[in-house]
């Protein structure tokens, strides 16, 4: 797994200790997955034939598309079964107690149009495919465009409104919100 970020940046993901945190993971053969109480998940498959996350109740997640998240607790013991080879996943753990996330994919055009935020809180938004230019934004990135596998990191106050997001590809992103700013 190569952590993308973590807030605070000097949280352990051991400890816990940890408000959110994204990161990519590469998975190369059948096991299970590590649980992580009180914590909420959301898992995505971005390269390879997929995978089925099944769950000692026999839930199973089904992860064959791109760019479809999966949401799931962290308590939940799970076990991994490749469908046909490697695969590469972006995951998002937010402690349940501490915040919450609301996420969505988007397929980005070239018509501007507001980015799916509001209140207060943390960006993230990662690019899945293609490139994503954004206006009104301050925040832990400078690049003239947003492309796959780099991360932009913004403090939603700090946005312009209406902060707009342009391009052509298709990102993921999530607003983490503080429980305490609710």
């Amino acid at each position: 797994t190569s952590e993308i970020a973590i807030e605070p940046p000097d949280a352990n993901l051991a400890t816990g200790d940890f408000l959110w945190r994204l990161s990519i993971a590469r998975i190369d053969a059948d096991g299970p997955f590590s649980a992580f109480p009180g914590v909420d998940r959301t898992i995505m498959l971005v390269q390879g034939l997929g995978m089925v996350l099944t769950s000692t109740d026999g839930t199973s997640l089904f992860l064959d598309r791109p760019f479809v998240p999966q949401d799931f607790p962290g308590e939940w013991s799970l076990d991994c079964r490749l469908m046909a080879g490697p695969v590469r996943d972006l995951n998002l753990m937010v402690n349940r107690s501490l915040a919450r996330a609301r996420r969505t994919v988007l397929d980005v055009g070239e018509a501007p149009r507001p980015l799916p935020v509001a209140g207060r809180g943390t960006l993230l938004v990662h690019g899945l495919q293609g490139y994503a230019k954004f206006s009104g934004v301050d925040a832990d990135w400078a690049g003239g465009a947003l492309t796959a596998g780099e991360t932009l990191i913004a403090e939603i106050s700090a946005m312009a409104a209406p902060a707009t997001i342009t391009g052509a590809g298709t990102i993921f992103a999530a607003a983490i919100e503080r429980r305490d700013e609710t």
